[in-house]
């Protein structure tokens, strides 16, 4: 699994991010779709199902596919699991959500809400 120990805290792997550091890393529309997949679907999750929905959620064609996976295996599920957002094994490909924290959850909800 990649490791959540760079910059937060080396000693538990679901800390919590602070707001702006969540809100820095939730720019990114591939990170929100891919933690909103999460919070949707029964974890551990396939790298390819979370591609799929993301073709599905944003005018990205199939053709895209490829680019989105290398996308998310090397740069965005990474960084988030490095923020202790989720956890990513880059040896099966599998993501698995790891909003336990009620603090966690509840930034992302913010975050991602359109309303607010």
């Amino acid at each position: 699994m990649v490791s959540n120990s760079s910059p937060i805290d080396d000693a538990d792997d679901t800390c919590v991010p602070s707001p702006f550091k969540l809100f820095s890393l939730l720019e990114q529309q591939h990170r929100r779709l891919a933690l909103q997949y999460l919070l949707d679907h029964n974890c551990p999750v396939s790298l390819d199902a979370i591609v799929m929905y993301l073709i599905e959620h944003e005018s990205v064609s199939a053709n895209d596919r490829r680019r989105l996976s290398v996308e998310l295996h090397h740069n965005h599920l990474p960084r988030l699991a490095d923020y202790g957002c989720l956890r990513y094994d880059v040896e099966t490909n599998t993501v698995e959500q790891v909003f336990d924290d009620g603090t966690l959850r509840s930034l992302f909800e913010r975050a991602t809400d359109s309303n607010a």
